[in-house]
C-alpha cells in the first residue's frame, strides 16, 4: 500500500504510468524500501526550510567540507539529469536503483553533518542541496511516504 500511495502521489493521472513505477518500485528489496523511506523523510522535512536559490559546491562554504557532504553534493549534480533520462524512458527499475544507491549516502550525510549550521550561508546551502535532492526525486515517487 505504501508503494502504491507514493507512486500515485506523484502524476495519478497516468495510471499505467503509475502501475509501471509502483511495479519497479515493489520489486526493491522491502529493507531498503524501508530505508529509503526513512531517509527521505528525514529530506522532505528538513528541506521545507530551504530558501530559494540552487546550491553551490560546499568546497565554496566551508574550507574542508565532510566528505559525505561532497559526495552528497556531487550526487545531487547528475542526480536530475539521470532521473529525469530514466523516467523518459520509463526505465523505473533504473530510477529507483539510482535512489535507493543515494540513500546511504543521506544517511551518512546526516550521521556526519549538522544541517542546521550557526552559519547561515552554510545552513542555507545545505538546505538548498537537501530541497534539490527531494525535489529530484520526488518527480518519481514520494519515498518519504514509504517510512509509513
Amino acid at each position: 500500500a505504501d508503494v502504491v500511495d507514493a507512486c500515485l502521489a506523484v502524476e495519478e493521472d497516468r495510471l499505467l504510468d503509475v502501475r509501471a513505477r509502483a511495479r519497479a518500485l515493489a520489486m526493491l528489496d522491502g529493507e531498503v524500501c524501508a530505508k529509503v523511506g526513512e531517509v527521505f523523510k528525514r529530506v522532505a522535512n528538513i528541506a521545507k526550510e530551504a530558501p530559494d536559490g540552487d546550491p553551490v559546491s560546499p568546497k565554496e562554504r566551508e574550507k574542508e567540507p565532510h566528505a559525505s557532504e561532497l559526495a552528497l553534493y556531487d550526487a545531487y549534480l547528475g542526480l536530475g539529469a539521470a532521473l529525469a533520462a530514466a523516467s523518459a524512458a520509463r526505465d523505473y527499475p533504473k530510477a529507483f536503483g539510482l535512489i535507493a544507491a543515494l540513500s546511504p549516502k543521506l544517511a551518512d550525510y546526516f550521521l556526519s553533518v549538522f544541517v542546521m549550521a550557526d552559519d547561515v550561508a552554510l545552513k542555507e546551502n545545505r538546505l538548498r542541496t537537501l530541497r534539490g535532492v527531494r525535489d529530484a526525486c520526488s518527480t518519481i515517487a514520494q519515498f518519504q511516504l514509504l517510512a509509513g
